[in-house]
């Protein structure tokens, strides 16, 4: 679920930042979060409500698949391109992509939340409709001053390219692997044991004293 989230992370976020500029990503990415989490609350309090069944609000759900699904449905709203393809298997309107990829995700992760998803796609609608205006900052004046750093796309930038090809999906999920390593110390363990292990061959190719000892009082006989 990770992994997905964050290869998903790297193909949308590309084009979405080609499209909308690095400041507008970050501050939509940073505001789905918990609009997302919040549409989804609403949305599992009104099922309860509807249905009489309270385990829709009992229900309990963790990741990053909401904000996933908003830049998703914000990407698509930017898009000149008329279909969208989900999983390579079929094509539909690029304008109903967001929802048949989240029908197929539900068909291949029985257990990921729906509720959630759906959270996220209500904030990203409510991006492309142009209701989020006002909480995000204005791209314009920003971009002038942060052009000038390194990585930054200011909106239309065509040198930013989206991570499409495997090898950029690859090199993304290393890069998250080193991440997540150094993160949980598990990069100064392994560095401590080649350490270890380069003293301890190190020990056994030198001769120990007493044989070297030995080896002196045997030439002296001679």
């Amino acid at each position: 679920h990770f992994g997905m989230n964050a290869l998903s992370t790297a193909a949308v976020g590309g084009a979405l930042e080609r499209s909308a500029g690095t400041v507008r990503l970050v501050a939509l990415a940073l505001w789905a979060a918990p609009l997302a989490s919040l549409a989804a609350c609403a949305l599992a309090a009104a099922a309860t409500y509807a249905t009489g069944d309270p385990s829709y609000a009992r229900q309990h759900a963790l990741g990053f698949s909401g904000v996933v699904f908003a830049l998703c449905v914000a990407e698509v709203g930017r898009s000149p391109n008329a279909k969208r393809s989900i999983f390579g298997v079929v094509e539909v309107p690029a304008r109903l992509s967001p929802w048949a990829l989240l029908l197929a995700m539900q068909l291949l992760v029985p257990n990921a939340s729906f509720v959630g998803h759906l959270g996220g796609l209500a904030t990203g609608s409510l991006e492309a409709g142009g209701y989020m205006t006002w909480l995000l900052p204005p791209a314009a004046g920003l971009d002038a001053r942060l052009a000038g750093l390194p990585g930054y796309a200011v909106a239309g930038d065509e040198n930013v390219r989206a991570a499409s090809g495997l090898g950029d999906l690859l090199r993304f999920a290393r890069h998250v692997v080193t991440f997540l390593a150094g993160l949980v110390g598990l990069d100064r363990c392994a560095a401590a044991a080649r350490r270890r292990f380069g003293e301890c061959w190190a020990r056994a190719a030198e001769k120990p004293p007493e044989l070297a000892k030995a080896a002196v009082g045997a030439t002296a006989d001679v």
